[in-house]
């Protein structure tokens, strides 16, 4: 399913976001940093299916610091719970993050908050998913952190995030257990959030492994949504 994130709507109010995608996919994924789902009631009025982006700012789940830890874990509780009520599909949340001098009790304590919250499918009804990042201190850098690791939880592959890391093929590999795609281009310099086709990102390799995944385009520029969504739809 091709779907379409709130992310370049984020100055517009969510029920005009979602009117846009209505009109364009068949999915909306909320970007809930932008956009409130806790105010909102009208979900019914629009025939998309939802995912829901866990807020990032300020939530580390591989802190060493308990009570910073458990909180983060229970603003992601607050966003499943949400996600159940609405109907939503799944939620994504992105790894915690370290320094140099507490990367091993950091990845304990990752862990620990991934068990935790990978329990929050049966207890709500809604698939989680952990998306691979570019941070030079975050986890999930590259897919061999996965296995072993990281794999309580199935994968949203960001593909940008990814070619930052040279780890697109690598990530590929894993794609039995991707079920949300991210797709937005870059340069391999920074992490752009360009249209499709405006950086260096081979799409043609890529879209063709992903098209059994939900696939949400996640741009930051409303007018390249429609050249994009052409050229998803072009290697489906």
């Amino acid at each position: 399913m091709i779907g379409i994130s709130t992310l370049p709507f984020y100055e517009m109010s969510l029920k005009d976001a979602l009117n846009i995608i209505e009109e364009k996919a068949k999915m909306a994924e909320i970007y809930t940093e932008c956009h409130n789902v806790f105010d909102f009631e009208a979900f019914d009025s629009f025939n998309l299916v939802y995912a829901l982006h866990c807020p990032t700012t300020d939530i580390n789940l591989a802190s060493t610091i308990d009570k910073m830890r458990e909180a983060g874990i229970e603003v992601i509780r607050d966003y499943v719970s949400r996600a159940s009520d609405i109907g939503a599909k799944r939620v994504v949340i992105h790894p915690g993050y370290y320094s140099d001098h507490t990367r091993k009790i950091s990845e304990e304590m990752h862990k620990k908050s991934l068990s935790e919250i990978s329990k929050f499918k049966d207890e709500y009804g809604i698939e989680i998913s952990i998306e691979n990042m570019f941070w030079p201190f975050s986890f999930l850098r590259k897919a061999e952190e996965y296995e072993g690791f990281l794999e309580a939880l199935p994968l949203t592959f960001d593909v940008g995030h990814a070619h930052l890391n040279g780890e697109v093929k690598n990530f590929l590999a894993l794609k039995d257990r991707i079920v949300h795609v991210h797709l937005h281009d870059n340069n391999g310099e920074s992490d752009e959030h360009l249209g499709l086709g405006k950086g260096d990102i081979d799409f043609s390799m890529v879209l063709p492994e992903i098209k059994r995944s939900d696939m949400i385009l996640e741009i930051k520029e409303k007018k390249d949504i429609d050249a994009s969504l052409k050229m998803v739809r072009r290697y489906l």
